[in-house]
């Protein structure tokens, strides 16, 4: 009895023994492995030399994975350089004879000796080439945000001047349509944004707010502080929208069937939803269609 007994306690011991040197070589690899990554994340890229073949070969897997991996982010980089110089040189090249289209056709409907048709032909060059501007400016932010090229700088700041120069801007389009506006914000609410770039995504919402509601209807601006956000309304007396469109509405060159009789492309409640997003914030929309549409804007508080 007492030599298989010894039997076992000495298989017992190896067995010990053995897993104590496993863990030892796990430690090992996973030590040699964790400095690979510290390595790689200071930008040194090595040669692995490891006695043991197993961790050896992890290891010259894991460099290339990361080498491979820099040398994309670097051709990535790159592409978005090229992106960004050919955004540049396209807004350069477009805006200044779109300006000057603009600029004659003006001068020609100050002409008091044109007939009929030709102040109606200038009236259209002028309108149309206002699109083409409004659509040109629209696809360059729209591709710098894409290419990451846009960026934001967001700080703590009060949100009544947001919304006041967002109605300023919008302004002239609510009092040609006899629109109803109120606007109800507290001096004190602070949120954290950029303020540029946070009035562009706030001007679109409310200018389609304005577009998309009968002359003398109404808009209503409110805003409400929770514990994380703020959030700033825009109910409108519109066209309303269906719930199976929620979503639609914010991908670019989307087009409601309902409403394709207006101007627009489609791209500028994309582009707020995408400002928005970058700073930490959202938008949503709650309506039904012939009763118009409350959009609300989520601003973070820090």
């Amino acid at each position: 009895m007492i030599m298989p007994a010894l039997v076992f306690a000495l298989l017992f011991v190896v067995a010990l023994a053995y897993i104590v040197w496993q863990k030892r070589q796990y430690q090992s690899l996973f030590t040699r492995l964790n400095k690979l990554f510290d390595d790689a994340s200071n930008g040194e890229i090595r040669t692995v030399s490891y006695d043991e073949s197993v961790a050896s070969a992890l290891g010259e897997k894991i460099m290339r994975y990361i080498a491979a991996n820099k040398a994309h982010l670097a051709s990535v980089q790159d592409e978005r350089n090229k992106i960004k110089t050919l955004i540049s040189d396209i807004s350069h090249q477009t805006r200044t004879p779109a300006a000057n289209i603009l600029l004659y056709s003006g001068l020609l409907l100050e002409n008091e000796n044109l007939d009929e048709s030709a102040a109606q032909m200038a009236g259209d060059i002028q309108s149309q080439a206002e699109k083409l501007k409004f659509l040109l400016d629209a696809l360059v932010k729209m591709s710098r945000l894409e290419t990451g090229v846009l960026t934001v700088e967001a700080k703590p700041q009060p949100v009544k001047p947001l919304i006041s120069a967002a109605v300023s801007e919008a302004y002239p389009k609510i009092t040609e349509k006899s629109i109803d506006l109120t606007v109800s914000a507290d001096e004190g609410l602070f949120a954290h944004f950029d303020m540029k770039w946070t009035k562009e995504a706030f001007y679109n919402i409310l200018e389609n707010a304005v577009k998309y509601t009968d002359a003398d209807g109404s808009i209503k601006i409110s805003a409400t502080s929770y514990e994380i956000f703020v959030r700033l309304d825009v109910a409108d007396t519109g066209v309303g929208i269906s719930p199976d469109e929620y979503t639609d509405i914010f991908k670019r060159f989307y087009r409601s069937p309902r409403t394709r009789e207006q101007d627009g492309i489609g791209v500028g409640l994309y582009l707020a939803r995408e400002i928005l997003a970058l700073q930490g914030g959202y938008v949503k929309v709650a309506s039904e269609p012939g009763k118009g549409s409350v959009f609300s804007v989520y601003l973070p508080k820090q």
